[in-house]
């Protein structure tokens, strides 16, 4: 089990439909539909039930939204109270806005942050 099935498993809920949720994730359809079918597989649970306008929670699945709720604040915790040094996420990438791409410039105003270096593909 690993914590983005359980993220993908809460907004599909949310949403009640997979599109939807795969579109509010930036995720492809195909990504969720799998990460959840070996999740439920995985913990032997049936989540949701799969109808053609989309998905509804089975009771079992109710449960276990309780305890995948939990988990992710859980982990929203730990992520903001315990200090984790030297890491960082970078994304390079288009903005939907302005249709800029991201430059260095941002990175180089930004002296505490760990050295890092890519070599492009």
């Amino acid at each position: 089990m690993k914590l983005q099935q359980l993220k993908y498993v809460v907004k599909v809920a949310e949403m009640g439909n997979i599109t939807e949720a795969s579109r509010r994730l930036f995720v492809s359809q195909p990504s969720i539909t799998a990460a959840i079918h070996n999740l439920e597989h995985e913990m032997g649970v049936a989540i949701f039930e799969r109808t053609n306008k989309g998905v509804v929670v089975t009771s079992e699945g109710e449960t276990f939204l309780g305890y995948a709720r939990q988990v992710l604040e859980q982990a929203d915790l730990l992520e903001e109270k315990v200090p984790l040094k030297r890491r960082v996420r970078i994304i390079f990438g288009q903005s939907e806005e302005s249709g800029e791409w991201t430059d260095m410039n941002w990175y180089k105003e930004h002296e505490e942050l760990p050295t890092f270096g890519f070599t492009p593909d």
